[in-house]
């Protein structure tokens, strides 16, 4: 007597109430591994390799169908409260993942009155090639009486639904909801945006032309903070855009040592601009004519001895015919001929 009790106290055996469908080999991130997901009128069933699952329908407070950025696969998240235990871990979301393009034939047990009478018609009675992210969720949301969040209007520089970034030591995406930010796979983390004081982007000052990435600190009601790092220098604008529109107080934090780093690297663009500027110069100077005090230079000099008598009229008559020397009329130079020209004494 006391073992049925106990028994019954822990939902150990048998499960009571006819299955409704049967999801197998589904992929789990978080808990990580292949189970199959049993779904009966109160509740489902995971059952791994390892662990075996009970959860209530009553437990499930969040569902989120969110596209990865691969655009190969898709990530459905439950939230749980209380959260699943596996040993000392928590686990407050599920996130499966399923591949896009895979379809199924699938049939509910349940008649089409069941249906309409307990469900308002929010499950099919039949999926017919349907793809199977589509089904999973559609049974959640009609068992669970959830609503499935899907992307809103945010978008990326690349025009996805979120950005990749790091928690810690985790890469992940993080997804501006409508009316939260989820950042998934592991670990799976929900920030409310009523939650949310201000926003702090880290590293992401112009003149830092070296850096290609920044963090983005979330500052919270409780006092606490939540860092994503490693994003994009080029998601920028979209993200602050967004938050904006959401009216989040976001900021740009330039700690001392940062300032110190970028009037550094300033300073060192100073310098080589200098480097690149003094190469011309030198060969401006190169390029000026220079003194050489050589034989052949004295030889090819002007005789100082040498005087050259009316230098002006020969330059005017060698290039003006109509010239006349102030000295002769026009008759003189008809009868008089020409005087021959001083030659050079070498």
């Amino acid at each position: 007597m006391f073992y049925e009790t106990v028994k019954e106290k822990a939902d150990l055996g048998q499960f009571n109430g006819e299955e409704i469908i049967l999801f197998p080999d589904i992929l789990l991130l978080t808990p990580r591994g292949r189970y199959n997901i049993d779904m009966f009128p109160t509740f489902l069933r995971l059952r791994g390799k390892t662990y075996d699952y009970k959860i209530q329908y009553t437990s499930v407070i969040k569902l989120f169908l969110l596209p990865k950025l691969d655009d190969v696969h898709v990530m459905f998240v439950i939230g749980l409260d209380p959260p699943l235990r596996q040993g000392q871990t928590r686990y407050p979301f599920l996130v499966l993942q399923f591949v896009k393009d895979v379809k199924v034939d699938m049939e509910l047990n349940m008649d089409k009155e069941t249906i309409e009478k307990n469900y308002n018609n929010k499950l099919e009675e039949k999926y017919e090639d349907k793809p199977l992210f589509e089904v999973v969720s559609s049974v959640f949301k009609g068992l669970t009486q959830r609503k499935v969040t899907v992307p809103g209007s945010y978008r990326s520089h690349h025009g996805d639904s979120a950005f990749k970034c790091s928690m810690k030591a985790n890469e992940g995406y993080l997804y501006p909801l409508e009316k939260c930010f989820l950042f998934i796979p592991k670990p799976p983390t929900f920030i409310p945006i009523q939650d949310i004081v201000s926003v702090t982007f880290s590293r992401v000052s112009n003149n830092a032309s070296s850096s290609r990435t920044f963090d983005l600190k979330f500052n919270l009601k409780n006092k606490s903070a939540i860092q994503f790092s490693s994003i994009n220098r080029e998601e920028h604008k979209n993200i602050e855009e967004w938050m904006k529109s959401k009216n989040i107080n976001a900021q740009n934090d330039m700690t001392e040592d940062s300032m110190f780093a970028y009037k550094a690297i300033e300073e060192l663009g100073d310098t080589d601009e200098e480097e690149e500027v003094m190469p011309k110069s030198r060969r401006r100077g190169a390029s000026e004519p220079m003194e050489i005090d050589n034989e052949e230079d004295e030889d090819e000099s002007v005789d100082e001895d040498f005087i050259a008598e009316d230098n002006e009229s020969d330059v005017a008559e060698e290039y003006d015919e109509n010239y006349q020397g102030s000295g002769s009329s026009s008759s003189e130079q008809d009868d008089e001929p020409p005087k021959k020209k001083a030659k050079r004494k070498k």
